[in-house]
């Protein structure tokens, strides 16, 4: 009875741990999270002159709060690398465009802001330059305390492409199969986004493809990357680019402010002719034509959107 008793109990056990060797069909189809996600570095010996020296063209890039989906038309950016920080320090402006497809008269809506940039980091060598690569960008009239990264972490001036992420990818990403993608950004304001740049608005697969490649390799989920359309005849660019339309134009291509360094700055010597949120009031959207009746006292906080209702294209 009790040989029987033991046998049973050591087969029973036996089966158990059989039992338990086996892994289930999930476990098996779900690729082991990482401890953490690969440190990303920027570009050294980074030349942020050169870098700005002329437009870029997003050809993809992920959603984020500011970038949603609906804007993915006509993404164009321009940086000058100021001679002077502003009042809060910053030591680049950008000009950002972009065409918004969600609007209620069937038109891309013409998005545009002017933002400020600068740099974060000393080079890690131990000297006192710094990390042209890592900067942070926010409004103009906001301290630096407010700014998201703005890290460019891939860069070919030859081949004319930049890899741009906003920030160190920090959340583990996996597909409907649990399979690990990489990571990924947010999707808010700050520490988000993931950018595809290039110097044409011509559309290059090969390059873009490339571009995605070298993002995988650094441990980017390339899965939240949409194309960006950047069709001539839809973005209207005056500037020689994008020769290969073939979308029918809308929109005011007229209405987009240009950088001008006619004043030996390079800054944005136009104002911008679509209204901002009024965020030191918390009021209606303001123009510059606003700013301008209370110079004295609002172009303090609005030049950046007003240049020349501020006296600053004199």
């Amino acid at each position: 009875m009790i040989p029987t008793m033991l046998s049973s109990l050591l087969a029973s056990a036996i089966l158990l741990l059989c039992i338990a060797q086996v892994p289930t069909a999930t476990a098996q189809q779900q690729a082991p999270a990482p401890s953490s996600c690969t440190p990303l570095t920027t570009v050294p010996d980074f030349d942020l002159d050169q870098y700005a020296s002329k437009p870029w063209y997003s050809h993809q890039q992920a959603i984020n709060s500011y970038s949603p989906i609906t804007q993915n038309y006509c993404v164009k950016a321009e940086y000058n690398v100021r001679s002077d920080p502003t009042f809060w320090g910053y030591t680049v402006d950008v000009f950002n465009q972009a065409r918004d497809s969600d609007a209620s008269n069937n038109e891309l809506n013409l998005q545009q802001g002017n933002l400020c940039a600068y740099q974060t980091d000393l080079v890690p060598d131990g000297s006192s330059t710094v990390n042209d690569a890592k900067l942070a960008v926010a409004p103009c009239f906001l301290p630096k305390a407010f700014s998201g990264p703005y890290w460019i972490v891939a860069y070919d001036e030859i081949r004319g492409y930049a890899l741009i992420s906003g920030g160190q990818p920090d959340l583990p990403s996996y597909d409907s199969q649990q399979q690990f993608m990489g990571c990924t950004t947010g999707k808010g304001v700050n520490n988000s986004g993931l950018w595809i740049f290039s110097r044409s608005s011509d559309r290059d697969e090969e390059l873009i493809s490339d571009v995605r490649d070298i993002a995988f390799s650094m441990g980017f989920d390339v899965s939240v990357l949409n194309d960006v359309d950047q069709s001539a005849g839809l973005c209207g660019y005056d500037d020689g680019a994008g020769d290969s339309a073939s979308v029918v134009p809308t929109g005011d291509p007229s209405a987009v402010p240009t950088f001008s360094p006619s004043d030996g700055t390079g800054v944005m010597c136009e104002d911008g002719r679509e209204s901002f949120s009024n965020w030191l009031w918390f009021g209606p959207d303001r123009d510059c034509d606003w700013v301008e009746d209370g110079a004295f006292f609002r172009c303090f906080f609005y030049a950046e959107y007003c240049p020349d209702s501020c006296g600053r294209c004199d």
